[in-house]
């Protein structure tokens, strides 16, 4: 199950430090077993690209993991919405619950939620 990420860009920044050596040892670790014990070592690039492609497989899934929560969050609320404004006050919650470091998001869900109401607005016209 997806849960909301509450640590704090410091804490993720730290956190960095940790995962890279992860997937340092990993690389070598791997390619050494595929390729023969050394092999690692003499071709470093072969390992940057390792390390990237673990790097962005964790990013994408973790991404679209979130998307997924936002997405079934918004879901709830459009359908226990019985028109435009309640839909417009629905995204208002989400923004407004989302913490400091999710000011992006709310910023989005905020537009979101305006286009929602200017495009039942057009069709009301």
């Amino acid at each position: 199950m997806t849960q909301q990420i509450t640590t704090t860009f410091t804490e993720m920044m730290q956190q960095a430090w940790a995962t890279t050596d992860h997937y340092l040892s990993k690389a070598i670790e791997c390619i050494d077993r595929q390729f023969g014990m050394g092999f690692a070592k003499k071709n470093p690039a072969l390992i940057g690209a390792f390390m990237q492609t673990a790097s962005l497989d964790f990013m994408g899934g973790e991404i679209a993991q979130q998307i997924r929560v936002g997405l079934n969050r918004l879901a709830e609320y459009v359908d226990h919405s019985e028109s435009v404004a309640g839909i417009k006050s629905g995204l208002d919650n989400i923004a407004n619950n989302l913490g400091h470091d999710d000011l992006a998001v709310a910023e989005a869900i905020e537009r979101l939620a305006c286009a929602v109401e200017d495009s039942f607005s057009s069709l009301e016209e």
